[in-house]
């Protein structure tokens, strides 16, 4: 449809000039529809979409890292403090009811931030499913609003090059009956192109936006597999770290109780 030129409603298809031009009226205005500034104004939003979808992608896997750096910095912490404790435990320090109280202490401070942190990251979590789906459900909508006004413009292209037509064959109908034959051929001719370049671009454009679902679809689908295998590798680590923990505190208690007797 680029391109495509309608010819004028008085020029004669066998004779090449206007048919009226003896009675020295100016020739029909040209019209061209250009319509490929459209298209490359949609494909141009398309790749701004992708490249926005890419951006906010990075952005996650670099938070659910940071989160999982931060957790293991937190079980190194706990970790090198009961190691602390008990070598100045076996070296004499502190007297046994000090060290109980010590480790009741840090027992509750590790309980409440291990809480604390399981609870930060249940909400990022959450945040980033949310942010992730109102990306795409904004990316959609704008995809969706950028098709309506194209196929508005196209109709109305269509609609006007139909009444250009509709007011050229009523001023031909009193020229006689040869050349309201012969304008009415023509009509119906670039009627007809009109109509196969129209449904082309339809059909182009219907193919466009099904192949961008697609992709949106298979974008989401892999971002929400990541997601869930993100949040169960944090899972199985917190229980790792939990089991840990309880390991440790078996092992301060039995040699509590060593010490003791």
């Amino acid at each position: 449809m680029q391109g495509q030129t309608i010819r004028s409603a008085n020029h004669h298809p066998k004779r090449g000039r206007p048919l009226d031009e003896q009675d020295s009226e100016p020739p029909s205005r040209v019209r061209v529809i250009h319509p490929a500034s459209e298209v490359q104004n949609l494909k141009d939003r398309i790749a701004a979409l992708i490249e926005d979808k890419k951006s906010l992608r990075l952005q996650c896997d670099t938070e659910i890292i940071a989160l999982k750096r931060e957790h293991a910095q937190n079980i190194q912490e706990h970790e090198a403090e009961i190691a602390l404790l008990k070598e100045r435990q076996l070296q004499g320090v502190f007297h046994e009811r000090n060290y109980d109280i010590d480790m009741a202490r840090l027992k509750l401070e590790h309980a409440k931030e291990l809480a604390d942190r399981r609870d930060e990251h249940s909400q990022e979590i959450a945040f980033l499913k949310e942010q992730h789906a109102q990306s795409v459900s904004s990316d959609m909508k704008k995809f969706n609003e950028a098709i309506e006004t194209l196929a508005e413009k196209y109709a109305n292209e269509v609609r006007e090059t139909q009444t250009s037509h509709d007011h050229q064959v009523a001023a031909m109908q009193d020229k006689g009956e040869q050349e309201l034959n012969a304008l009415k051929d023509m009509h119906e001719h670039e009627l007809t192109v009109l109509n196969e370049g129209h449904e082309q671009a339809v059909l182009l454009t219907r193919a466009k936006h099904d192949q961008m679902v697609n992709t949106l679809n298979q974008e989401h689908n892999k971002r929400q597999v990541e997601l869930e295998t993100n949040i169960g590798f944090l899972e199985r680590r917190l229980s790792a770290s939990q089991a840990s923990i309880s390991r440790t505190r078996m092992n301060c208690v039995i040699s509590s109780l060593c010490l003791s007797r």
